[in-house]
C-alpha cells in the first residue's frame, strides 16, 4: 500500500530537527500525526538556533519547540512502523526525501509530489487530493 508523508522540522545551525510527521494512506482511510518532543531543552540551543526556532514556530509551523507528545528518540521506530505497512511513499519535496533518508535507510519507493509550505496534515491531504483528481482525468 502507498501513503502520503509530510514532515516539518526546525533548521538548526548543524542539523534538522523533525517536529511533525503526518501520514495519510493512499485510500484516504488512515491518518497518523506524530508531534515530536524536542531532543533537548530550549535554553540548551545556541542563541542563533533559539532565534531561528522562534521564527519558525511563530511564522511557519505554529508549533513551539516544547510542543509534542512523542519522545524524539522514537523517530527511528516511527519510520520503521511506516515502512512495514507502506512500501510506496509520496513526499512533498526533495528536501523531505533527503531528510527522511538521511535519518534512516529504508526499503521503500519515494516520489516527490508537491512543494508548498504548510502544516504537515494539510500537505498530505493536498497531495492525496491532487493525485486522486489527476487519476480521474
Amino acid at each position: 500500500m502507498a501513503c502520503f508523508l509530510s514532515v516539518n522540522e526546525f533548521h538548526l545551525e548543524r542539523e534538522f530537527i523533525f517536529k511533525e510527521i503526518a501520514l495519510l494512506s493512499s485510500n484516504g482511510e488512515n491518518v497518523h500525526v506524530w508531534i515530536l518532543k524536542p531532543p533537548c531543552p530550549f535554553p540548551h540551543l545556541t542563541s542563533v538556533d533559539r532565534s531561528d526556532v522562534s521564527h519558525t514556530s511563530n511564522y511557519k509551523l505554529g508549533l513551539a519547540w516544547e510542543d509534542g507528545t512523542v519522545p524524539y528518540k522514537s523517530l527511528p521506530s516511527i519510520f520503521e512502523l511506516i515502512s512495514r505497512e507502506y512500501k510506496h511513499w509520496y513526499v512533498e519535496d526533495e528536501r523531505s526525501l533527503k531528510l527522511i533518508f538521511r535519518y534512516k535507510s529504508l526499503n521503500v519507493y519515494c516520489k516527490c509530489v508537491y512543494e508548498h509550505p504548510m502544516c504537515a496534515v494539510q500537505s498530505v491531504v493536498l497531495m492525496y487530493s491532487k493525485l486522486h483528481s489527476s487519476s480521474k482525468m
